[in-house]
């Protein structure tokens, strides 16, 4: 995924992100509750042991490493209908949300290791505070815009993408742990790139939103 910014023009967000790429901030995000597998926590510590911080230097980017960010157990997290450890989700988030607008106001590019892809949210929401106008490329085979209400799994790595959007804000029921959320994104502004499974609510939305988006097999 990537998060850049000028809401209009790809273009002028590729050169404005080219021309800041010096700087960098990596933060790690070691969480795995928005689905239901152990192992994704372990993903920041190994990327960092492939040598990503000697590769971005040798890239000619100056690099700052935030270290992990640390999550702190929320007891007594019970499913909404069929939405798994919504609290936990939702606070989490938050936390990333504040260390991405920190790194960003210290004048980086924000590089975050997760991590499950409920992350999307903080992470998004984090560059959105600290600019307005935002394109998000999504490159994934799932679009992971299921809603609390289609989700057909319950885990919140489907539905990050839902939560985002200023246009379907009033589809998404008030769920516990997220009420600090904003939506910061228009439908407009984000492309999908490369979706091979696609549940069919998932499908809907994103004809009824206009999103772009492009399959494997375009």
């Amino acid at each position: 995924m990537f998060i850049m910014r000028g809401s209009r023009g790809i273009g002028l967000a590729l050169k404005i992100h080219t021309r800041n790429h010096h700087s960098v901030g990596i933060i790690g995000a070691p969480f795995w509750k928005g689905q239901p597998k152990d192992g994704v926590e372990k993903g920041p510590d190994l990327i960092r042991s492939t040598g990503l911080v000697e590769k971005l230097k040798g890239q000619g980017c100056s690099v700052r490493d935030y270290g992990n960010l640390k999550f702190e157990h929320v007891p007594d997290d019970q499913p909404i209908e069929k939405v798994q450890r919504p609290r936990s989700v939702g606070h989490a988030n938050k936390q990333l949300a504040d260390a991405v607008h920190m790194i960003k106001k210290d004048g980086h590019t924000c590089v975050l290791l997760g991590g499950d892809h409920s992350l999307a949210i903080g992470s998004i929401l984090g560059h959105a505070a600290s600019q307005k106008e935002l394109c998000v490329v999504w490159v994934d085979a799932h679009a992971d815009i299921n809603t609390p209400t289609t989700t057909l799994t319950g885990n919140m790595h489907g539905q990050p993408v839902s939560f985002l959007i200023r246009e379907f804000h009033s589809k998404i029921p008030v769920m516990p742990g997220f009420s600090w959320i904003k939506p910061c994104i228009s439908a407009q502004d984000i492309v999908y790139i490369g979706l091979r499974d696609v549940d069919p609510a998932e499908h809907y939305i994103l004809k009824h939103l206009g999103i772009k988006f492009f399959s494997m097999t375009a």
